[in-house]
């Protein structure tokens, strides 16, 4: 019973400690920001304080809260030049966060009350539920509640107020992000022709799946892209570059985080093919670990995944999952039904996300063509546990 006792008081210090919040309610004004270490996460938060925020700007207007003002004021110096992300996230998804930032001058707490400087970012978007009532500045900003990221340079000095809009509500964190940019350029082409296509192209960090970087080729096929990549010493992700066009097959390209200074400054042209019936160089198989049934290897995942996007551009696609498998010529009754489950596992990855089942047909082969008929190596024999994809009409 002794014992239970004192593993029962660890685990509620241990409680305790990690709900601890910081007080914030002493930072109501310019004067007591509160210093941020943006290479660690701030927070959580008690509730701001009750306290007031209304000044004029150059051009004639207000820079104020909406509503009755819950304030907590930062200053934060930034470590490295490129462009700062930062995420406030509410304790309770259900707050609603406002935020202003302004860049640090002389006397800037008097400028502020006086209207003598105006701000370089903002933002008042009711709470987005959908995203846990996030905000906060991004690279690219998918709906109201986040403003873009801006460009800093090592050294530079912010101030930051944050408005609890309902009642004060709950406290909060704040999470910022360093990133790297740099242009990315080329030429997109017809491969049949090298006539020029207007295509949609993104830039893609393939751990987290955020797109940092978007834009459209001209009509003469030429892009640039504003390129960005993560700063956080720790990670290391590859970036992929995609190039999407209705009527065309994706085509895309990775890159190793740790290669990225070769590619900067270099010209990236791309030549893209128009989807027909039948069989194309374009769909790749997708391959299968040995003695697992239905494990993709995972240089497949990104054929998968390719597959998926393919599917979604055009709705008009449908195609046919062929599948093999790895045995000895007459197929036996293992054999077929290898092959007739992977096609299931992967029309289930598509239809799980939304593709309409009508859309993908599935045919098995069991091991009646074998690639590799006596194969002599695991490389023979992984190229024939594989799905083919076949485009059936468009």
């Amino acid at each position: 019973m002794k014992n239970l006792l004192l593993i029962a008081t660890f685990f509620l210090v241990q409680h305790a400690f990690a709900q601890q919040e910081i007080d914030i309610s002493k930072a109501k004004n310019c004067k007591n920001a509160i210093e941020l270490n943006l290479a660690q996460q701030f927070g959580p938060t008690t509730a701001p304080a009750t306290a007031s925020l209304v000044t004029r700007v150059p051009n004639g207007g207000l820079i104020y809260f909406e509503k009755q003002q819950h304030l907590v004021w930062y200053k934060f110096t930034t470590e490295k030049t490129g462009k700062l992300a930062f995420e406030i996230s509410p304790t309770e998804p259900s707050d609603n966060y406002d935020f202003i930032l302004f860049k640090n001058e002389a006397n800037i707490c008097e400028k502020i009350k006086s209207g003598k400087i105006k701000a370089i970012s903002s933002n008042f978007a009711k709470s987005d539920q959908t995203i846990q009532g996030t905000t906060g500045l991004a690279i690219t900003p998918e709906d109201d509640s986040y403003s873009p990221a801006i460009r800093v340079k090592a050294g530079d000095v912010y101030y930051l107020v944050l408005n609890s809009v309902y009642d004060g509500g709950s406290g909060h964190s704040i999470n910022f992000k360093y990133y790297e940019s740099f242009k990315m350029h080329g030429n997109i082409s017809n491969i049949l022709g090298n006539r020029p296509i207007q295509v949609y192209i993104s830039w893609t960090n393939e751990r987290t799946g955020d797109v940092l970087a978007s834009t459209t080729s001209d009509e003469k096929g030429n892009y640039v892209l504003d390129a960005s990549v993560g700063l956080e010493n720790h990670q290391f992700p590859n970036y992929t570059l995609s190039i999407y066009s209705e009527k065309f097959f994706l085509v895309d390209s990775t890159f190793a985080y740790t290669n990225l200074g070769e590619i900067k400054g270099k010209k990236f042209d791309f030549k893209l093919r128009k989807i027909r019936k039948g069989k194309n160089p374009s769909l790749e198989n997708m391959y299968f670990e040995p003695n697992s049934g239905t494990e993709i290897v995972s240089s497949s995942e990104k054929v998968l995944k390719k597959l998926y996007k393919q599917l979604l551009l055009n709705e008009s696609l449908i195609i046919q999952l062929e599948g093999h498998s790895n045995g000895i010529f007459p197929s036996t009754e293992i054999d077929d039904r290898l092959s007739k489950e992977r096609t299931k596992t992967i029309k289930n990855y598509f239809v799980v996300r939304g593709i309409n089942p009508e859309r993908i047909k599935t045919k098995s082969f069991g091991s009646t063509r074998l690639i590799y008929p006596k194969a002599k190596n695991e490389f023979e024999e992984s190229r024939n546990r594989r799905v083919e994809t076949t485009v059936l009409d468009f």
